[in-house]
């Protein structure tokens, strides 16, 4: 399938405003959308043109593949791709494009970024850093195997936990930190996990969505900078150990 309607809705326009821009009808626009008829050839030249891709991937043959993190951090930050733009000074197409993985930032606009969401470039690319992933490993580890390791952390809502309460949102403080440097869709992974634990259950297909909904709520930004805080607090937490 086509990705004409997504790429202009991404871009915030109208299907008047588009025709405006490249010249075309917003009725003819609205044909190509629905599939009632194909743009010839020069025409999904000028739309990908438009767009900064190419056609094949217009037409829905190419897969972009992006492993930056520049939407991931947008939207903790409950922003749109609007008012990055305006609070960046990069144009809005430049930033769609990035988010997919259609256009690599130069040196500059990297650090441009850098400096707009307070990260290291290296984290807004997606880099993995080795290093960092072992000592979560490590304080994982310790927290695992090692009674009463976390006697002494009480940040936030572990202050009044027991070992086996803390023990458990630490790893899982600590598992989501992990998907954050592999750069990995935590809440996309929870969510296979949580339907998996359905068919473990042998849940009605209502039983279910009850389920998976309940279990969902909980996995929403909020929360996500609320416990990757924790995580990067237990790393520190370990270092001083």
């Amino acid at each position: 399938m086509h990705r004409l309607k997504e790429l202009r809705k991404q871009q915030g326009l109208t299907q008047t405003e588009l025709g405006h821009a490249i010249g075309l009808h917003d009725n003819t626009l609205c044909q190509y959308e629905t599939g009632k008829r194909n743009p010839k050839p020069e025409i999904w030249q000028k739309l990908a043109d438009f767009y900064g891709v190419s056609v094949p991937y217009l037409q829905g043959y190419e897969q972009p593949t992006p492993h930056n993190r520049l939407k991931e951090l947008r939207q903790e930050r409950g922003l749109s791709q609007e008012d990055l733009a305006k609070g960046t000074g990069i144009t809005q197409q430049a930033i769609s494009l990035y988010e997919l993985g259609l256009r690599e930032p130069s040196s500059a606009i990297w650090q441009q970024l850098s400096v707009y969401f307070g990260q290291p470039v290296s984290y807004l690319r997606g880099e993995i850093d080795i290093n960092k992933i072992q000592k979560i490993l490590q304080t994982m580890l310790l927290v695992n195997c090692t009674v009463g390791s976390l006697d002494s952390f009480n940040q936030g809502e572990f202050a009044d936990c027991d070992r086996e309460t803390k023990k458990f949102l630490a790893l899982n403080c600590l598992i989501l930190l992990i998907h954050q440097e592999l750069n990995i869709n935590p809440h996309d992974q929870f969510e296979a996990v949580v339907n998996k634990t359905t068919e473990l259950m042998n849940l009605t297909n209502q039983e279910k969505i009850a389920f998976v909904n309940r279990n969902m709520k909980c996995a929403n930004n909020s929360n996500k900078k609320r416990d990757i805080n924790i995580a990067n607090e237990l790393l520190n937490f370990y270092d001083n150990l």
